[in-house]
């Protein structure tokens, strides 16, 4: 692996770099840019988790049986997503 050969500073706590050092810094494209974080944020996880073809099934059959009036038969609809949403709070506080 190559590394980078940057003049280094020994700066003080208390003072920092001076602005030429912070100018150089920057010319030489050393800076504390922020990096976009890897992982997906909490939407994109409970979307790719409950918005699967599996549950988009079940929701057309959910519909099928609201259209038909069999309410008693849907119960399995909220169970499906009880799952989801419990498989979703394992998993994600475990790779926290």
């Amino acid at each position: 692996m190559e590394e980078n050969e940057y003049k280094h500073f020994n700066p003080t706590p208390e003072l920092g770099l001076s602005t030429i050092q912070v100018q150089q810094r920057i010319e030489e494209g050393i800076t504390n840019e922020p990096v976009e974080s890897p992982s997906k944020t909490i939407k994109e996880i409970v979307l790719t988790n409950v918005c699967t073809y599996f549950n988009f099934i079940f929701a057309v059959i959910a519909g099928f049986l609201i259209f038909v009036g069999s309410f008693k038969n849907i119960s399995f609809f909220f169970i499906t997503l009880k799952v989801d949403l419990k498989s979703y709070f394992f998993f994600t506080s475990n790779n926290s």
